[in-house]
């Protein structure tokens, strides 16, 4: 039997993400993909196990710190939330588990017109909502225009779509302004997901805020706030033998030392937000299994060019010198990051870490950082901004140069 545990891991300028997993206890599932499938949900990572090893039915059992604030899908943006709605509410498109193609969700099948305008989906024959109640184009209309208007964190994001109608035979008909190659991914984003008109109006603003409904995977049975979340198996799932557990219970616990004793001792399945101090112990630990995915998560600090110090751009050369990002991903993360070299993460599409390094020669030298520094004449401003630089990489931010120039001089 595995355990299995899930900790974002973010380092450097970019990261990897971990899971890893226990046995289970009386009443929950063994050691199965599907507790790696709750730790996919609740991380938007992809699981680890393969999907041959999964067990059906049980119960998998998780920690994490936080709980969820809102779950109303046009209304956050919220990761402890986005995790829990991609779990019940999915779009007329979905994204693979890779993230790099938009596939088949509550639209089995659609159509674009040659000038790109037009978009006509197909919706999916037979699909329910978790109610039971039929999906329809009434509901599609519904939901992706409450998307657009609502004045929520995603406000833009639908600004190509001018309408979108029903199509009759079970067809809805979206009318773009522009031809847009970013209208389907926006589409599969989980604040797209397709409700049941009639429910949503009765509920409002606030209900939804508690009790989502969708066509995914799974139903928020129950919610006590502060300390538990129950899922349900949505019965009504149009995928066959999916989902393959009946329940998954995730719990907050606050304390990072509690939910690793309890992954340990085999009171929960998986346990979220893993300080990085443990990572090394958990690794080593008899049965539990810890494994790496990457992050696309970047961290990075913008330098103001225009600022009467940092114009200079051998003032932004010395700190890029005088800042050692390894230092401070073996520090910060207990050398979990990777030191990327561009804004894209390399588990990002088009992401080409084989490129040049856009500060060729800015990697840590203190020799060249003191002589530039005093060719430069500016010892003491860059002594002053390094010491804030080392600041905010306590704070798991690392140095980045905007506009950065080769060497030499």
């Amino acid at each position: 039997m595995k355990k299995r545990l899930f900790s974002a891991i973010l380092a450097g300028i970019t990261a990897a993400s971990l899971l890893a997993g226990c046995g289970s206890t009386s009443g929950t599932s063994e050691g199965t993909s599907e507790a790696s499938t709750a730790a996919a949900a609740e991380s938007g990572d992809t699981a680890g196990s393969s999907a041959e090893e999964a067990a059906s039915g049980g119960t998998v059992i998780m920690a994490r710190g936080s709980d969820s604030e809102s779950l109303d899908p046009v209304m956050t943006a919220s990761n402890v939330d986005i995790w829990i709605l991609n779990m019940v509410v999915e779009g007329l498109v979905g994204s693979s588990d890779d993230g790099t193609e938009i596939i088949p969700a509550v639209a089995d099948t659609w159509e674009v017109s040659d000038d790109g305008l037009t978009y006509t989906f197909h919706i999916r024959d037979g699909i329910q909502f978790s109610t039971g109640d039929p999906v329809t184009a009434e509901d599609v209309v519904y939901s992706l225009t409450r998307a657009k208007e609502a004045e929520g964190p995603w406000a833009g994001m639908l600004d190509m779509m001018d309408s979108i109608e029903d199509g009759g035979d079970g067809t809805v008909i979206a009318h773009l302004n522009a031809a847009s190659p970013a209208f389907l991914p926006t589409i599969a984003m989980f604040y797209c997901g397709i409700m049941p008109k009639a429910y949503c109006e009765e509920q409002g603003e606030e209900g939804l805020a508690e009790k989502p409904v969708g066509t995914g995977p799974f139903v928020l049975d129950s919610w006590s706030r502060g300390e538990k979340m129950v899922f349900k198996k949505n019965t009504n799932y149009w995928e066959s033998g999916s989902p393959k557990v009946d329940e998954i219970d995730l719990n907050v616990v606050a304390d990072d030392s509690t939910r690793i004793m309890q992954l340990e001792s085999g009171q929960i399945d998986i346990a979220a937000d893993v300080p990085y101090s443990r990572v090394s112990e958990l690794q080593a630990a008899s049965g539990v299994e810890v494994s790496f995915f990457d992050s696309t998560d970047v961290k990075f600090v913008l330098i103001n060019c225009q600022g009467e110090e940092t114009k200079d751009k051998r003032v932004r050369q010395a700190l890029a010198l005088a800042t050692d990002k390894k230092a401070i991903n073996d520090a910060v993360y207990y050398g979990n990051g990777t030191l990327a070299e561009t804004y894209l993460a390399p588990a990002l599409p088009y992401s080409d870490q084989d490129i040049p390094a856009a500060g060729v020669g800015c990697v840590y030298d203190s020799g060249r950082y003191s002589l530039l520094s005093r060719y430069a004449g500016a010892g003491s401003t860059i002594g002053r901004l390094h010491r804030q630089t080392v600041f905010l990489a306590g704070l798991a931010i690392a140095w980045r140069i905007r506009f950065p120039l080769p060497f030499p001089l």
